[in-house]
């Protein structure tokens, strides 16, 4: 069955709306989709409408309706990806600005120009740190 329909009262919808306006404000396109899911599911469109006015699978708005269901206006709290940590802590970082703007004779290189694998020795020696010399250029 492709129907999906949520009922609320008027205070939550309240709720939801001004966290649209926020979304909005803070250009947070995930959240005022996100929103948008859940007041279209209020609405009692289909899932498949849902999703192509919003351009998301439908799989997709069953999971934003099951998390809102299930965590209610928790459910829109985004946290900030993890990722990988760095190899160089921000002190190490800020240590390297000053031999890479002096060039490499400061440095103690006997070459004339920068390379991304003169950087990369260069952390490595320093630091103990392997990079590749692709990352280094990025």
């Amino acid at each position: 069955m492709n129907a999906i329909r949520i009922s609320l009262k008027s205070k939550p919808v309240e709720q939801l709306i001004e966290r649209l306006h926020q979304a909005y404000a803070g250009n947070h396109l995930r959240l005022v989709k996100r929103i948008h899911t859940i007041l279209y599911a209020v609405e009692g469109r289909t899932v498949t409408d849902i999703a192509e006015i919003l351009g998301l699978s439908e799989q997709c708005v069953r999971n934003y309706v099951s998390a809102f269901v299930f965590k209610g206006l928790d459910s829109l709290q985004y946290q900030r990806p993890l990722g990988r940590a760095p190899k160089l802590t921000k002190t190490q970082k800020r240590q390297l600005e000053g031999p890479l703007d002096k060039g490499p004779e400061a440095a103690g290189y006997d070459v004339g120009g920068r390379s991304s694998a003169l950087i990369q020795d260069l952390i490595l020696t320093r630091f103990g740190v392997e990079y590749s010399p692709q990352y280094i250029r990025h």
